[in-house]
């Protein structure tokens, strides 16, 4: 049964990685990409505002991280109580 749960935190590691790098590469994508002006900005001769200036970006954005943050907290509570299982002893464990 060990082993099971310790490929389960294998996996969750990995996803929470991928989850980061994809973070990651959004978060720099919409601090390049320019597209649509600000309601302040009416005229067309000014420049085009960035994406991550956009709210509902700054939301998806967001919510990107708080999973992101979220599986990393999670991981690292079950490591933690993984490691604490393999070094009690038996009463430890009863208790």
């Amino acid at each position: 049964m060990d082993i099971y749960i310790s490929q389960a935190v294998d996996v969750g590691v990995i996803a929470t990685g991928i989850s980061s790098a994809a973070y990651y590469a959004s978060l720099k994508y919409a601090r390049e990409r320019r597209q649509g002006r600000m309601p302040s900005q009416a005229s067309f001769n000014e420049q085009q505002s960035l994406i991550v200036q956009h709210a509902d970006v700054k939301r998806m954005l967001l919510l990107q991280k708080a999973v992101v943050e979220g599986g990393l907290s999670l991981i690292l509570e079950c490591s933690k109580y993984h490691d604490l299982a393999e070094v009690s002893t038996g009463e430890e464990k009863k208790a």
